[in-house]
């Protein structure tokens, strides 16, 4: 166990960020709040950052942000059945 775990120590050691990252993840404030949902659902991921038309970012958008839409949006009858 402690080999492996040496092993594992190392392995992890000699890797830089770049090898391990995930594509970027981006919305443009512009996109509608299912169009960010499903991204997000798509990759599971629990937020993204919210781009300018130049792709520079200018926000972060999260989950509990899209909730709290939607229940505003139950409130004020304006929510869709999910697609």
């Amino acid at each position: 166990v402690f080999a492996d775990l040496a092993r594992f120590g190392s392995a992890v050691e000699a890797r830089v960020i770049g090898d391990v990252m995930m594509a970027p993840a981006a919305v443009r404030g512009d996109a509608t709040v299912d169009a960010a949902f499903h991204q997000m659902q798509a990759r599971h991921l629990s937020a993204l950052y919210v781009v300018d038309e130049a792709g520079r970012p200018v926000g972060y958008l999260d989950l509990l942000e899209l909730a709290v839409s939607y229940v505003d949006a139950l409130e004020g009858g304006t929510a869709t059945e999910p697609s």
